[in-house]
């Protein structure tokens, strides 16, 4: 936001005037994925940016349940890819890439990660842009857990009896850990356990990795209507 409206970025200039072709005068919805949604009236085509007058401006607050995923990267990147659109979509705020014991990724280009968060809070219109962090170890995560407000998960194979994540009272901040192919080591659960996570399922079926984290995203998304 500029004295003289607002001044997109030079990649989401070239993608309105290039790809959705408005014209001075055409209106558009534009998010700062930061809370504000405005309605504008596209002003002037500068040499590589544009320029919107505001015409209105929608503050939404942010959602009740504050939820973090620490999802494993999956070997196939695509399908990583595809769990932070859709949990981008459901409603997320920060999203952690863990590497495990059995993490078969370990490197996950975060800008590229950034931009399919970008394009999917367009898509989908959600007022806040999740945080996605450097690929971090469990070990490393597991140390910056400190919340007393807090409720934490920890979604496994390992034991036959757990309760459903949907029977789990929540806070203002939940934690999810979701781990990769081959689920998490015996170590790694019991070092959650000890840390204040709660084990639990996500069902019956065996779900791959970012099938159980969006499972997960939309069990706490409904839990916190």
């Amino acid at each position: 936001m500029t004295p003289q409206g607002l001044l997109l970025s030079e990649e989401e200039s070239r993608h309105a005037i290039k790809v959705l072709r408005l014209e001075t005068g055409a209106q558009a919805r534009i998010l700062d994925g930061k809370g504000n949604i405005y309605l504008g009236s596209l002003a002037a085509v500068l040499k590589k940016q544009c320029v919107f007058n505001v015409i209105e401006k929608q503050s939404l607050p942010k959602r009740t349940v504050q939820l973090t995923m620490a999802v494993s990267p999956t070997k196939q990147l695509d399908r990583f890819e595809w769990f932070l659109e859709k949990a981008t979509e459901l409603g997320v705020e920060r999203i952690v890439p863990l590497i495990t014991h059995h993490s078969e990724r370990k490197v996950v280009k975060i800008e590229r990660c950034r931009k399919i968060l970008v394009a999917a809070m367009k898509q989908s219109m959600q007022a806040y842009l999740p945080e996605i962090t450097e690929a971090m170890s469990f070990k490393n995560f597991l140390k910056e857990q400190g919340g007393v407000d807090e409720a934490r998960f920890i979604a496994h194979c390992r034991a036959d009896e757990l309760p459903h994540l949907m029977q789990q009272d929540l806070a203002e901040t939940v934690t999810v850990l979701i781990g990769p192919e081959g689920d998490f080591d015996e170590t790694e659960v019991q070092a959650a356990l000890a840390a204040g996570f709660k084990a639990v399922s996500l069902g019956n079926a065996r779900l791959r990795t970012e099938t159980a984290a969006i499972a997960a995203v939309h069990c706490v998304a409904l839990k916190a209507l």
